[in-house]
């Protein structure tokens, strides 16, 4: 009771965490797992990827396609992925999550990272995000290349392993 009559009290600011000023007692209880209280930003996770990977669909003219799951949490029900493999231009692969594989310079490109099924090949798939076409640089597996994407683009990258 203490903690919300400080809030009420414009206490805040110190249960914010030091470093990323997150609230604490928001972030502290989320990242303890499943609890009692529905997490916001896990189904808002959930959200985003769904929007992403139906652009990457529609963009590709269903070249990128992933199959969907269905979760239907406390709070944002949202379309899943990621539980089995999806199809990039004709070829079986299976979405990771390697942030030390791709690095992208503009924050108005964003990508998919998937592997083949015979884990030869790796897809980056880039999306620009801005109704202009936008430069920036990707660097993957520590080569670093410059492109460029027309307005609301998806170029698909193969890289062979």
């Amino acid at each position: 009771m203490r903690i919300w009559r400080g809030l009420g009290r414009g206490d805040a600011m110190r249960l914010l965490m030091p470093k990323q000023e997150w609230l604490l007692i928001y972030w502290q209880a989320m990242n303890r797992g499943a609890g009692p209280y529905p997490h916001h930003a896990w189904w808002q996770i959930g959200w985003i990827n769904d929007y992403l990977m139906a652009e990457a669909e529609l963009r590709s003219n269903g070249q990128m396609k992933f199959p969907r799951g269905f979760v239907a949490p406390k709070v944002g029900p949202h379309q899943s992925y990621g539980f089995a493999a999806g199809t990039i231009n004709g070829e079986q692969a299976n979405l990771i999550v390697n942030e030390d594989l791709v690095k992208v310079d503009n924050p108005t490109i964003d990508y998919i990272l998937a592997e083949s099924e015979k884990k030869d090949k790796l897809f980056v798939g880039l999306l620009n995000n801005r109704a202009q076409a936008t430069d920036f640089q990707v660097t993957v597996k520590g080569k670093l290349m410059k492109k460029q994407l027309p307005a609301v683009g998806l170029e698909v990258m193969t890289i062979e392993k």
